[in-house]
């Protein structure tokens, strides 16, 4: 447990602003330390409307400092990397109940990203489907994570330790494509 709080404390005081995506330092940038797997397991867009859903599955991350971090306070939220022009066209659900923000946040007026907020009473250990929908200008999968080719970008924070929610990893994956339309 005093390892955590050193590692809490030397976090502390790198949390400073970043220029890009997740807009903030992290602890650790690699995916591996997390106690999460995020894989997009689908996607459909239907009448101007893009469905996106995430599969969140516990992984063993035992003895990395996120991996500790997270399995003893738990995960507040996930952000994905969005685009500035989401604002206001954007709804996220986890277990298909709708989370409490249905827009992105901006942390300057050039970046943007789509916050996923858990409960804290969410079951450790239990896995989820995120569910992200983009309506109008955000109808588009690159332009919803702000991305090129597929490749969406997110990150993993705890649910408030001692001082403060931290960043823990980020990753990033590539979509899934869709299935071709039925032959007639």
């Amino acid at each position: 447990m005093q390892r955590v709080f050193v590692l809490l404390a030397v976090a502390a005081a790198l949390g400073v602003a970043q220029a890009s995506f997740p807009y903030c330092r992290c602890i650790d940038y690699t995916a591996a330390s997390a106690s999460v797997q995020i894989t997009q397991t689908n996607v459909q867009s239907v009448n101007g409307t893009l469905v996106v859903e995430f599969l969140v599955t516990p992984v063993n991350a035992a003895n990395t400092v996120c991996g500790d971090i997270l399995s003893t306070y738990g995960i507040e939220k996930i952000q994905f990397d969005s685009s500035i022009v989401c604002d206001r066209s954007v709804s996220s659900f986890i277990g298909g109940v709708k989370t409490s923000l249905t827009t992105v946040e901006k942390p300057s007026p050039s970046e943007a990203y789509i916050p996923v907020r858990f409960n804290p009473n969410l079951a450790p250990g239990a896995s989820v489907t995120i569910t992200i929908i983009g309506r109008g200008a955000c109808a588009n999968f690159d332009t919803l994570f702000h991305s090129v080719g597929g490749v969406y970008k997110w990150a993993v924070f705890n649910w408030k330790s001692p001082n403060k929610t931290l960043c823990c990893p980020s990753g990033q994956g590539s979509v899934i494509p869709p299935p071709p339309p039925s032959p007639p």
